[in-house]
């Protein structure tokens, strides 16, 4: 269980992102470009999706871990010819994400 776990995000793009949800306005955290954004899991238990979407949905991450192990856990972000390149520092399950 984790109340509050803190996910460090490092946008090293140009494109504004989205944490958790998609769609920024929807609820989704803002990850701004070149900067570092932090985000909580709230009230987290057993294990949690931390998942980052284009502002026009398209989900270029997901990766599930217990919660506990995304506690002080970062996320990098990087674009090499147009692809989105996400790393994270806990090395959490992959899930698909959406085609380009």
């Amino acid at each position: 269980m984790c109340d509050g776990c803190t996910v460090t995000f490092h946008n090293e793009t140009d494109e504004l992102l989205c944490a958790f949800y998609s769609g920024c306005e929807k609820g989704g955290a803002q990850i701004k470009p070149h900067g570092k954004s932090e985000w909580l899991l709230d009230s987290c238990r057993g294990g949690a999706e931390v998942a980052i979407y284009t502002p026009a949905g398209r989900k270029i991450y997901s990766g599930v871990a217990g919660c506990y192990e995304w506690d002080d856990a970062f996320v990098l972000i990087n674009e090499r010819a147009g692809e989105f390149i996400v790393a994270d520092s806990i090395n959490a399950q992959s899930k698909s994400a959406s085609p380009p």
